[in-house]
């Protein structure tokens, strides 16, 4: 199948997915560097994010089928003091204050304490048909509020509660609380990489979902400023991705960033996409 056939015609694309989940691997940890700024771009950077991914991915199956979400709601048996060392060595010391801003300012006991407490959030990039069955995802640009992601462009998604049985439940509570999806209508495809992100101190899970119907989407007024729907054309064209100078806690650093018709996407949001992006073409 072309990827006209794919991006216009949702049934296409979702007969493509499936037959790539059951036999193609994922991209796997790659994408997450790709997706990093400039001067993070070192080999011994690299050779550490790559470690600290199969820590957190420990678990997953390299394919996106075959997985136990179950195990994931375990306590993570990470073991990542020492690869966090790793890791802000291989950068310089503003970065490392930037990357890791907790990290930095622990000791060694207070920082082995700060790992046991990671947050587990879920993700989702979900698929629906749209105008004229064309093949589409929604993001969700934030409202304006003292928090990390205050005004950004997200996937929906948010961290594991109590109440959750697994993380496929956590991405499917947390969608329909942001942009109205019921539950039962979303169908869970395929987990991509799992990844740590720092600013947050959480491991990110994301998923692949569908719904077979175009949802009738209800922002949560709340959290929600805007639900962005890009047609799955705007992912797989060639050159969307562009160096973007973007301040984060107070620096200024280029990312590489998305850029759809509605929205820019950067960041930690970026890189499932990206590997998604990768894993169909």
């Amino acid at each position: 199948m072309s990827y006209a056939d794919m991006c216009e015609n949702f049934d296409v694309f979702m007969e493509t997915l499936s037959a790539k989940v059951a036999e193609v691997p994922l991209p796997g940890p790659e994408a997450q560097f790709e997706m990093l700024p400039e001067q993070w771009k070192t080999k011994k950077f690299k050779d550490n994010l790559l470690a600290m991914a199969s820590i957190v991915n420990r678990g997953r199956a390299e394919s996106a089928v075959s997985y136990s979400s179950q195990d994931e709601m375990k306590p993570p048996k990470l073991g990542t003091v020492g690869k966090m060392k790793s890791l802000m060595n291989a950068m310089s010391t503003s970065s490392r204050k930037l990357f890791f801003p907790t990290a930095t300012k622990l000791n060694d006991e207070k920082r082995k304490e700060t790992m046991k407490t990671l947050l587990k959030t879920a993700v989702l990039i979900l698929f629906y048909p749209g105008d004229n069955g064309r093949t589409e995802f929604c993001l969700t640009r934030r409202n304006h509020y003292e928090g990390t992601f205050s005004g950004d462009v997200c996937l929906p998604g948010g961290k594991a509660e109590d109440e959750d049985s697994d993380l496929h439940a956590t991405a499917t509570r947390e969608t329909f609380e942001e942009v109205g999806v019921p539950m039962d209508s979303i169908e869970i495809i395929a987990p991509l990489t799992a990844m740590y992100a720092p600013n947050i101190h959480a491991i990110v899970y994301p998923f692949i979902g569908c719904c077979k119907e175009r949802p009738a989407f209800q922002k949560n007024e709340r959290e929600v400023a805007e639900i962005v729907h890009v047609p799955l054309s705007e992912l797989m064209g060639d050159g969307n991705i562009k160096m973007k100078k973007k301040k984060v806690q107070g620096h200024t650093m280029e990312f590489p960033t998305f850029e759809f018709r509605n929205a820019e996407v950067w960041g930690i949001t970026a890189v499932p996409l990206k590997e998604l992006k990768t894993f169909l073409s």
